[in-house]
């Protein structure tokens, strides 16, 4: 009702003073408006506030004194920024006895490596070496029962040569491989395995010496005796050594047992690691100190709130709405809000989330409008008001409100038809903006003057255009 005196007013007005203004010869130059459709709309506000796009309350993972906390509320902070230290004096020393204990670890089961190689080694040359024995005790033995005859004599000399020669070579070896690991240039093992060669070589020598000394002498009953009871020996050795590979699987069964112990002393020392790393407290992302809820020097326990921080380079704007506006709105949706401590400055933003369910007692739904904010003007809780544009049904006519004047009471355009500006009545609709709703008196495509004040009727006019 007041709007509609209002507007009755200003078209009393108009026409009066387009009354007075004086006729004249000479067109009149004035702007005109087409007649369209255009969907018209009605707006409205509704106020909200500001959140930050993300907030963390960040909390203490262990019980201990804070030693350093340099931020107080409303400071900036950068992702991975230290915020918070706390006395570490004994997470650090758990660390070290943890890393200690684990190289300890580490070392035993090297050692224990390094012992089954050796053994290894021992274990085939000692095979190898009391396989040989027992080969010449059998031809000892064999030979003992026998008379010897020349060719045997001759062979037995072509078996100390050939025994001979092998020793001497495994004994350069041996010296050689002396010399290399005292001088650190090979390794424990080499050594090993040399002297164990060294040692089956002389073995084969001595089998071979004997037997062509019982060659020369011819066997006696008692040196029939005597090589029988070596070569019982020799099995006797040989039956040993064929049971150390036994003592290798005690060795494999131990150095499995020691990289067990190994890997639980490095969880320990990673689990140590980590327990020293939550005595720091670091920013989650770029943001600001929105809360401080402790001191300096402060003692705390496992999972006491510290500070509350927050991202501000986007923000969210939250409104209730009635049921009637939830209706006209969609995900994704184009939106603009107005922040009063902003001096009504606009933002553009997207409405990003809207409840399914009214709250119980204000019979409301929350919206949600996304708003990028780089110069972190907009802050938490700042009052925003969201501009809401309600479409009408259909697109009616419409025309500049500043076309209308009023003549008898009635409204009324003058429409320019054969270059001259003629009066018609129209009827109304309330106006929204700029623009007014024509229920009728005008068609789609009529020129009607929007600066009627110039203009009496039947005057010549030259149209330009807007």
């Amino acid at each position: 009702m007041i709007r509609s005196a209002i507007l009755f007013t200003l078209f009393l007005l108009a026409g009066c003073v387009a009354q007075q203004a004086p006729a004249a010869d000479a067109p009149i130059p004035v702007q005109v408006a087409t007649v369209s459709r255009q969907e018209a709309a009605s707006q409205g506000t509704r106020s909200g506030r500001i959140e930050p796009w993300d907030t963390a309350v960040l909390s203490s993972q262990v019980a201990e004194r804070i030693v350093d906390f340099p931020f107080n509320e409303g400071d900036p902070v950068r992702e991975g920024q230290v915020l918070i230290r706390f006395d570490a004096g004994t997470a650090e020393a758990q660390l070290q006895q943890a890393l200690a204990a684990s190289d300890r670890a580490a070392a035993t089961r090297r050692q224990a490596e390094a012992s089954l190689a050796r053994v290894t080694i021992e274990t085939n040359a000692g095979l190898d070496s009391a396989r040989a024995v027992v080969r010449g005790a059998s031809a000892q033995e064999a030979k003992a029962r026998a008379f010897t005859r020349q060719q045997e004599l001759r062979s037995a000399e072509a078996s100390v040569r050939a025994a001979r020669a092998e020793t001497e070579l495994a004994q350069r070896e041996y010296d050689r491989y002396k010399g290399l690991v005292e001088e650190d240039a090979a390794p424990q093992q080499s050594l090993d395995r040399a002297e164990a060669v060294l040692k089956a070589a002389r073995a084969q020598l001595q089998t071979a010496e004997q037997s062509l000394s019982l060659a020369k002498e011819g066997a006696r009953v008692e040196d029939q005796a005597a090589a029988a009871a070596s070569l019982a020996q020799a099995k006797a050795s040989l039956e040993a050594a064929e049971a150390r590979p036994h003592r290798l699987e005690e060795l494999r069964a131990q150095i499995a047992a020691l990289a067990a112990q190994e890997g639980e002393a490095r969880a320990l020392a990673q689990q140590a690691r980590i327990q020293l790393q939550h005595h720091i407290v670091l920013a989650p992302y770029d943001g600001r100190v929105l809360e401080t809820m402790v001191e300096p020097g402060e003692s705390v326990g496992t999972g006491a709130p510290l500070l509350r921080v927050g991202r501000l380079s986007k923000v969210k704007a939250i409104f209730e709405l009635p049921e009637g506006r939830r209706a006209g709105l969609r995900l994704g949706q184009p939106m603009e809000v107005t922040v009063d401590a902003l001096q009504g400055r606009r933002y553009k933003g997207e409405l990003f989330a809207m409840d399914a369910e009214a709250d119980l007692k204000t019979r409301t739904f929350q919206v949600k409008v996304a708003l990028d904010n780089p110069g972190e003007a907009l802050l938490p809780n700042m009052v925003t008001r969201l501009l809401l544009v309600e479409q009408t049904a259909g697109s009616p006519l419409t025309i500049p409100i500043a076309a209308v004047i009023s003549r008898a009471e009635k409204p009324s355009v003058f429409v320019v038809k054969d270059g001259r500006a003629e009066p018609r009545d129209v009827s109304l609709a309330a106006p929204v903006g700029d623009r007014v709703e024509v229920l009728g008196g005008l068609a789609e495509g009529d020129k009607v003057v929007t600066t009627p004040l110039r203009v009496i009727p039947g005057t010549p006019v030259q149209q330009v255009s807007i």
